[in-house]
Formats: structure tokens, C-alpha cells, sequence
């Protein structure tokens, strides 16, 4: 398997990163709904509204091994395809379960966080690998879809890959609630002329008494045989969709954490780390530093601290940038048929290509 799976052999055209663009902020930023994923392997279920991880203090020093096993690239994609659904469908429900009224005919952009971060890096000359991203165009051409493209959703770290300490210091330090696993918020905002629907993963959140006491209650009588048999249809329904567990009425704000481990000796790379918290307004970041993994101190970061300004500003004009090639893009695809495309970027050489990937599902497409 490749990047280049069910792609035109010859690409539509290239493309470059504009330049010399005004700065765009960030503006409008709420969170709209969440989901995470029951822990069951028989049948692929959605916790809406999903209750996120915990951050439990660990002690220090901290000594773990190197991450070994198999570990997810995509989970949500993984689960998505045994269910043989779109990858779009969890996103979908869970809005419909938490904002019944929204209104998808505004949207100008619906993708993951992932999805930006590859285009932000590209922007900037730096990106970290090949990728590819599968476009659609859809409510009479006024809504770029996005949809990230893996090919594999797992892998096999076996004895000698490094990978780091990163998941293995995580099961250390993140409790998830009963039952769930891998929590997803939905949010929205603008960019320039964007109004954007967004997903991302959420690794911790802040202990909060009230919460805690709220969410032990919540999630009693909450055990895997009730997720996976006591389920609720969700509105969107056929073969399509996936079962649903409601958990709550309304979704609820956190201060919500971004984990990094890294070398002791190594700085934090904002350049890199400041895009995925920007992007979700995450607050807090915590940077583990380990010596060949014994973690020695914990970093915390209050990410709108004002010595991170100037990554702000750089970030910001990177999204300018962004603007201008979603703008470019989206009347490029206009220009070129139907759809849908896919965008890939091998050796820091962008271009767009046909694809034969089928078209977004009927029950998708009637939300526009």
C-alpha cells in the first residue's frame, strides 16, 4: 500500500505555499460536542458526550520502559473501518447528540487537528513526513472536506524501534473513566474567511473535585456489558452509523492538557508543540523530561503565558498563510471536476490528484 492507493497516476497540478499574507487570528473558539470510544472489541460503540481523562500526579523519580507493542496511528480510523463507516461519522453524531440545532450549511471547513498541523508544517518548510489528505467538496462547493489518510492505523513496535516513553509514561499518569477509552472533542471557529468544524484528540484533563464526584456517579452504573448492549440509536441511523451510549446531557468544558515526554536534555520544541495547542486552545502542557527513561521533572506550561507571544505571532502568521492556500485550493477544485481529490506531500513536494475513492455517504450529504 501507498499514498498514492486509488490516486490518478499523473497529478492535477503542484502547489507551493503562498507568501507575504497578512497574519489571521484564531477567533470565535467553543466547544461544540465530544466523544470517546467504549472499551469493547466486539463491536465498535460511541460514548457521547465522552468524559475525558484524568491526570494523575505520578512520584518522582520515575523509571519505565521503552514503549513496545502495538500502538495506534489512527484510532478513530481503525475503529471507523471495522465498523465500515466513514471516518466522518463519529464527528457527525456527536454534534447531532450535543448541538442538535447546529446548522452545517455554515461550515467552510470540516477536518481533524492532524489534518492542519501536516498543511502548517508544509507551510513552513518543515514537514515532519509524507502525508496525504482526502478532499471532498460538498454543500454546493461552499464546504472543503477533509479526511486524514493512513495506511496502516497500527503498528508493531518491536524489541530495538525506539518510539520513546511516551505511552507507557501516559498509563501512568492518565486515568480514563470506566468503560472509555480515547476521548475526542469537536470544536469550532474561524479562520479568515473559514468557518471551521474541528476534531482532536484530548490526552488529560486538570483534576476538578466537583467533576470527579459528578463523573463517579455518572459513570456507576456505566460497565462494558451496558455499553455494548444497552446502546442508543442515534438520529442518524442505517448501516452507516454507529451504536451510540449517552452519557450526559450537555458537553462540559475542562482545562484540558497536552503531554510531551523528551530527553532531558533537549528544549521544548514550541516551533513544533505550539500549532497542536493553538489549534485546540488547549491551556496546559506538560513536558516530561526523562534520562533514558526516568522521568526526573515534570514542566508546566500555561500556554497562554506571555512568554509564548512570539510563538502566538508566529503561528499566526503561518495560519495567514494557511487561508490563502485553503482559498486557493478550494477554487482550484472547483476548476477541476467533481472529486474527489487528495492532496499529498512527498518530500515536501505537494500535489493534488483525482482519486476514485467513493463520494461521502448519502447520510453525510443530507446534513448540507
Amino acid at each position: 500500500m501507498s499514498l498514492h492507493k486509488n490516486l490518478s497516476k499523473a497529478p492535477l497540478k503542484s502547489l507551493v505555499a503562498p507568501l507575504d499574507v497578512p497574519s489571521v487570528p484564531l477567533e470565535g473558539f467553543s466547544t461544540l460536542a465530544s466523544f470517546s470510544w467504549i472499551n469493547s472489541p466486539e463491536v465498535p460503540t460511541l460514548a457521547i458526550p465522552g468524559d475525558p481523562p484524568k491526570w494523575i500526579e505520578p512520584q518522582l523519580p520515575l523509571r519505565l520502559p521503552q514503549d513496545q507493542g502495538t500502538r495506534y496511528i489512527d484510532h478513530t480510523g481503525d475503529q471507523c473501518e471495522k465498523a465500515n463507516v466513514s471516518r466522518l461519522m463519529p464527528l457527525f453524531q456527536s454534534v447531532e447528540h450535543c448541538a442538535p440545532s447546529f446548522d452545517f450549511k455554515e461550515l467552510n471547513l470540516i477536518c481533524n487537528r492532524n489534518n492542519l498541523r501536516n498543511l502548517l508544517r508544509w507551510i513552513e518548510g518543515r514537514p515532519k513526513k509524507d502525508f496525504r489528505i482526502d478532499l471532498h467538496l460538498v454543500n454546493d462547493n461552499n464546504t472543503l472536506v477533509m479526511l486524514q489518510y493512513e495506511i496502516e492505523f497500527t503498528e508493531y513496535v518491536s524489541l530495538g524501534q525506539f518510539r520513546g516513553y511516551g505511552d507507557n509514561f501516559r498509563k501512568k499518569t492518565v486515568r480514563f473513566p470506566s468503560a472509555q477509552v480515547k476521548h475526542n472533542r469537536v470544536v469550532t471557529y474561524r479562520f479568515g474567511q473559514f468557518r471551521v468544524l474541528m476534531t482532536h484528540k484530548v490526552e488529560a484533563h486538570v483534576e476538578n473535585r466537583d467533576y470527579d464526584d459528578n463523573l463517579e456517579s455518572l459513570m456507576s452504573s456505566l460497565s462494558v456489558q451496558d455499553a455494548t448492549e444497552n446502546t442508543t440509536k442515534s438520529k442518524i441511523v442505517g448501516p452507516d452509523s454507529l451504536p451510540v451510549r449517552r452519557t450526559a446531557d450537555k458537553v462540559k468544558e475542562y482545562e484540558f492538557i497536552e503531554i510531551k515526554t523528551m530527553a532531558q536534555r533537549k528544549p521544548v520544541d514550541w516551533a513544533e508543540f505550539y500549532p497542536q495547542i493553538y489549534l485546540s486552545q488547549t491551556k496546559l502542557l506538560y513536558a516530561a523530561l526523562h534520562s533514558r527513561g526516568e522521568f526526573v521533572t515534570i514542566d508546566k506550561y500555561k500556554t497562554d503565558d506571555l512568554k509564548l507571544v512570539e510563538y502566538k505571532k508566529s503561528m499566526e502568521k503561518s495560519l495567514g498563510q494557511l487561508v490563502e492556500f485553503l482559498r486557493r485550493l478550494v477554487t482550484s477544485l472547483k476548476a477541476v471536476g467533481n472529486g474527489p481529490w487528495a492532496l499529498v506531500c512527498v518530500e515536501g513536494n505537494m500535489t493534488l490528484h483525482d482519486s476514485t475513492d467513493a463520494t461521502l455517504p448519502d447520510v453525510i450529504l443530507s446534513k448540507f
